[in-house]
């Protein structure tokens, strides 16, 4: 930051000030943009795990399912 001596220096520092604030924003916007993408996609994800372990239960069924089970988990 520099010192601020004239109303010149005022206004560049404010506008330098303010660039630097709307540039945060527009980064903070971006990554709650990706954390919803994010999280839209872990529960379709969790959807997709839960309907894989019913077939798998439905196809080796009894005992058999906790090794399938083991495998998905990893």
């Amino acid at each position: 930051m520099y010192k601020v001596t004239t109303i010149d220096g005022y206004h560049a520092e404010r506008q330098h000030t303010e660039e630097q604030m709307a540039t945060v924003l527009s980064k903070m916007m971006e990554l709650e943009r990706q954390i919803k993408i994010a999280k839209e996609a872990e529960v379709e994800l969790r959807k997709c795990r839960e309907q894989l372990e019913e077939l798998a239960m439905e196809y080796v069924g009894g005992n058999d399912y906790c090794v399938v089970k083991e495998g998905l988990e990893q």
